[in-house]
């Protein structure tokens, strides 16, 4: 049981994480200041800051957005859900509760396999 837990992660903290990073980079704010109902504009935010943070999501997450979606999600925790729910897993990893993934490969040494 051990292994499941050492090798699993958190996705929603991994994405939390790295956008809150590239937000306080972007913004020039302290990691403090962005908080769950943040909205991206009013902590300084513009649309050329905007597309730089476009650019960012779609490589480091690997996924497909538009503008208009990073427009109608502007505060920090509905930017993270956003992510979240566009991420797309690659056909080694397997989805677990509450936002964890696990590698196949640790679930088959859990079940024996």
């Amino acid at each position: 049981m051990d292994t499941f837990w050492t090798q699993s992660f958190n996705a929603s903290e991994s994405v939390e994480t790295r956008l809150r990073e590239k937000w306080t980079e972007l913004l020039a704010v302290a990691a403090e200041e962005v908080e769950s109902g943040s909205n991206f504009f009013s902590l300084g935010g513009n649309s050329m800051l905007l597309l730089s943070l476009h650019m960012f999501m779609s490589q480091e997450f690997s996924i497909s957005l538009t503008l208009p979606e990073l427009l109608e999600n502007a505060e920090f925790a509905a930017m993270v859900l956003l992510v979240e729910t566009k991420v797309v897993m690659d056909d080694k990893t397997i989805a677990g509760q509450n936002g964890t993934y696990l590698e196949l490969e640790h679930l088959c040494v859990l079940v024996g396999e």
